[in-house]
């Protein structure tokens, strides 16, 4: 709601959406408003309203790639059990605003023990369109019963803001 608004003059919202999916969406934008008019000398009140339609594109805000290499940095496709080897993280900005990393978490899977600490490498990094922030943990993998397959390792959780917001996302 806005205050008196004179002929001329015009008054700006910004708005802040938040999406769960990707995908185009559509927004109806509905404004409605009062004018005064004088018809034969008789105050009158009209109620008018304009509506339009805005559409926008989504996009996820980091496009996240993870692999796993040896502690020389060699590329692995398996790991070893009791053998420690490196998580490596990158984060891509994929917004057209900057973005701080506000922090990063490995929840590692109980099939996963971190050799050392897997605090957050990157909190309070920000981000431009295109830039990317890394991450390394060492983990090993302690022996699992026989005939099992693949072991899972967990979850890399990012909480982020646009730079210019004051609340986490």
């Amino acid at each position: 709601r806005s205050s008196d608004l004179q002929p001329g003059e015009k008054v700006e919202k910004t708005l802040y959406i938040r999406c769960g999916t990707v995908g185009s969406r559509v927004f109806l934008v509905y404004v409605s408003y009062l004018i005064n008019a004088s018809v034969e000398e008789r105050e009158i009140i009209c109620k008018c309203h304009k509506d339009e339609t805005v559409s926008i594109e989504t996009v996820f805000p980091f496009d996240v790639t993870v692999k796993f290499v040896s502690t020389k940095f060699e590329p692995l496709d398996r790991v070893y059990a009791d053998i420690p080897f490196l998580l490596m993280t990158d984060t891509l900005s994929a917004s057209p605003w900057d973005l701080t990393i506000e922090r990063s978490e490995l929840l590692l899977a109980p099939s996963m023990l971190p050799v050392d600490e897997v605090d957050s490498q990157v909190e309070k990094v920000v981000l431009q369109t295109g830039e990317s922030a890394s991450e390394c943990f060492c983990l090993r993998c302690p022996p699992v019963a026989s005939g099992s397959g693949g072991v899972a390792a967990g979850s890399y959780v990012i909480s982020w803001k646009r730079s210019l917001d004051r609340k986490s996302t």
